[in-house]
């Protein structure tokens, strides 16, 4: 399993993650597990989005393999090492906090989740709490109805399209140029997995 990153534009990258999976046999594994609605996630950042679901423990060992890799040391060093290099901006941001500071302030980890058809959350910006986000889908192909847009400003310009396929992704720096939304308009559910750094506080 390997993870790459492509510069998009400030504090904005694209994730391809390489996984020795079928669409089709992850989309069994997803359908087996017990999915806790995100109104009953104790631990989560603002209010419950509807239609979504939570799978941060999943049974499936395919999946708990795919998890335990990315939300691994080896995948923050990587994370880290990334967004420095491509974002110099982070560091300023941040009290001056060279990489190691970075690695050993912060928390970094996820879960899987399930976004039935009607989910939808409004353009925002992340809490200041967490630092960079990282978005994994794991649908068929790439699909406009199921994709997150970001956009470089609260006035949503120069929007751009997260691609959706399976193993594709986004990842970004939280500041005030990453606002997003993002939904399932499709008729199937959207499952991706959602990893964050956040500050250890």
């Amino acid at each position: 399993m390997n993870i790459s990153f492509e510069k998009v534009r400030h504090n904005l990258c694209q994730v391809s993650l390489s996984i020795p999976y079928s669409y089709s046999d992850l989309k069994k594994e997803f359908e087996r597990e017990s999915w806790i609605d995100h109104g009953n996630i104790t631990e989560r950042a603002g209010d419950p989005h509807l239609n979504r679901s939570c799978l941060p423990s999943p049974s499936s060992p395919i999946l708990k393999d795919i998890l335990n890799q990315l939300s691994s040391n080896e995948t923050k060093h990587q994370v880290i090492d990334t967004m420095y290099d491509f974002f110099p901006s982070i560091q300023e941001n941040w009290d001056g906090w060279s990489k190691k500071q970075m690695f050993d302030k912060t928390l970094w980890g996820g879960q899987f989740l399930k976004d039935k058809p009607g989910y939808y959350i409004k353009p925002h910006i992340d809490t200041r709490i967490q630092i960079i986000t990282c978005l994994i889908y794991f649908i068929a192909d790439h699909d406009p109805n199921q994709t997150t847009i970001f956009y470089t400003d609260s006035n949503l310009s120069d929007p751009w399209m997260a691609p959706t396929g399976a193993g594709c992704g986004v990842m970004h720096v939280n500041d005030y140029d990453v606002w997003h939304e993002g939904g399932n308009n499709s008729n199937t559910d959207r499952y991706l997995a959602i990893l964050g750094l956040i500050i250890n506080i």
